[in-house]
């Protein structure tokens, strides 16, 4: 796959086919002005969701794979490659929740929702397969909402060579105390952490659309985005600008060591160590499963001696975010280090009273140290404070 721009909508869609068509036709639009290969619909942009997850409501309209609503779609998108959701008349009163995807030759793609949550069981059928497929574009696999919670199923597509992923969905914020702000519902917080799981996991490339507004009983979140992996090499080889370990900041200039090949081979090396462990897991287990490719360095740095950043003529007023520093807890004066320096605690309680630490590596688990499991230290400490304010400092004892 080459490089392309991709695109994800964010847009309300209800029963109303000619305002679907309408709002279809505006998203494809701009994204041709603004030089979209591949543009990500939302789930059940053909005539709409259902008004609720609980309880009865009407169907949406059952449209065929191979009937006009997608063919005007396909002539629509022209060489653009475009997906898009809709129920689809499986036969014999069966209807599926489908994300089709199409360009101006026709039908490229199918997938139907392997994952229904809550009442959705009610209007549609489960798919059965999960496939990726070719296009103009490259290899393409699809996913619709629930879907993308479950690993295993962005997992499949990428073994089965998808180097996109494309997530159609229909989420809406949570039935139950939802937040005022979209942004700060938990559903919102879902949705977007399994799209950045997904793309992390699979070191391919998530474009999930949602939909907008409210429909029925239920409020859409939005929020499409575009998730890519945190590849330094590819970012490299897109224009980002890596240096080696910073040694030193003088004068507004930062001095990099010559060790960008080395740090990058390293990095690379443990991710490769990681997977050998997992695949060591399931050849003991005795798992049938398939073997993914191995990673293959898309750009290698030039030798050299170090280098060096000027900020002042770089017009770098921010630095957003820095790593690979060394801890210094000298500004901590109590009792309870090492001899080296370092805290001692038990999944971040301090043997000193009232010290706790957070967010270091390996403090309990890999993940400690990382944003996806830090919370869970954090509630093992809050909950072990809680237990010590319950706990009297003193009996009263009546005489």
């Amino acid at each position: 796959m080459g490089e392309i721009t991709i695109a994800a909508a964010a847009a309300p869609f209800s029963r109303d086919m000619e305002a679907c068509f309408a709002t279809i036709k505006r998203c494809i639009a701009d994204a041709r002005a603004a030089g979209v290969d591949l543009l990500v619909l939302p789930e059940a942009a053909l005539g709409g969701y259902v008004e609720t997850l609980h309880g009865d409501a009407d169907p949406p309209p059952t449209l065929s794979a191979d009937g006009p609503e997608l063919a005007r779609v396909s002539g629509l998108a022209g060489d653009m490659v475009v997906c898009v959701g809709f129920c689809e008349d499986g036969g014999d009163g069966v209807r599926y929740n489908t994300a089709a995807c199409v360009n101006g030759n026709g039908l490229l793609g199918l997938h139907r929702k392997t994952h229904l949550p809550l009442d959705e069981d009610r209007f549609t059928t489960t798919g059965d397969e999960l496939a990726a497929f070719d296009t103009p574009l490259g290899r393409l696999g699809m996913l619709i909402c629930y879907d993308k919670a479950f690993p295993e199923a962005a997992r499949t597509l990428a073994l089965d060579g998808a180097q996109v992923l494309c997530i159609l969905s229909a989420w809406p914020c949570s039935a139950t105390n939802a937040a005022p702000e979209l942004t700060d519902d938990r559903q919102w917080r879902r949705a977007e952490l399994w799209d950045r799981a997904r793309a992390a996991e699979n070191s391919f490339v998530v474009a999930s659309s949602n939909q907008t507004g409210e429909f029925g009983k239920l409020r859409f979140l939005g929020g499409a985005r575009i998730v890519g992996d945190i590849d330094l090499r590819a970012h490299a080889l897109a224009g980002l600008q890596l240096h080696g370990r910073l040694q030193a900041f003088t004068d507004g200039r930062l001095r990099f060591g010559g060790d960008l090949r080395e740090k990058l081979d390293a990095a690379d090396s443990t991710a490769e160590r990681i997977k050998d462990t997992i695949d060591r897991w399931i050849d003991e287990q005795g798992i049938d499963a398939l073997t993914a490719e191995r990673y293959r360095a898309v750009w290698e740095p030039a030798d050299d001696n170090g280098s060096e950043l000027d900020l002042n003529a770089g017009e770098i007023r921010s630095v957003v975010w820095g790593t690979g520093f060394a801890s210094d807890w000298s500004f901590v004066d109590v009792p309870g280090f090492t001899d080296d320096g370092y805290p001692r605690y038990t999944r971040g309680v301090c043997d000193v009273a009232d010290l706790y630490v957070l967010g270091l590596p390996w403090l309990y688990t890999w993940g400690s140290g990382r944003f996806a499991g830090v919370d869970r230290d954090a509630k093992y400490v809050a909950e072990h404070i809680a237990a010590r304010a319950r706990v009297p400092t003193f009996t009263s004892v009546a005489r």
